[in-house]
């Protein structure tokens, strides 16, 4: 079986980010207290989330 790069690097990346951030709010750091942590972890989650607001 083939892994591509995209496999070798991005998900360990993003699955560090979202490790990151659950850490962060279990924690209550005031940094990442002020963002809901159900979107943020979509965003983590999703490359092509994409916000109304940048729109």
């Amino acid at each position: 079986m083939i892994i591509s790069d995209y496999t070798k690097t991005i998900v360990p990346k993003k699955a560090r980010r979202i490790k990151g951030v659950n850490s962060l709010f279990d924690l209550g750091d005031k940094r990442v207290s002020k963002y809901d942590k159900e979107e943020l972890l979509r965003i983590l989650e999703d490359n092509r989330y994409h916000s109304p607001e940048d729109s």
